[in-house]
């Protein structure tokens, strides 16, 4: 089963990451700047955005769960999630 968690550069995704990867679990980390992903073993960081329908379908090929973390409020906030 492949696990993605967005936000995981963040507190809350930052810390269900940590929380996870402790129990021996690969994740995927969907992010928009990779670079900013924790050092966590067996974790994929991929370059995502919530408003970019084709690089979130790219960010999350193979993902059986998501663990989704809110975009920052914003007035396009909610277009973003349904993308």
């Amino acid at each position: 089963m492949n696990l993605a968690i967005t936000g995981a550069s963040g507190n809350i995704g930052g810390m269900v990451a940590r929380h996870l990867n402790t129990r021996g679990l690969p994740l995927i980390l969907p992010l928009r700047k990779p670079a900013k992903a924790p050092d966590l073993p067996n974790c994929e960081a991929r370059q995502f955005a919530y408003g970019d329908l084709e690089l979130a379908k790219q960010a999350l090929n193979g993902v059986d769960v998501l663990f989704m973390v809110s975009a920052a409020e914003s007035p396009t906030r909610e277009q973003e999630h349904l993308t």
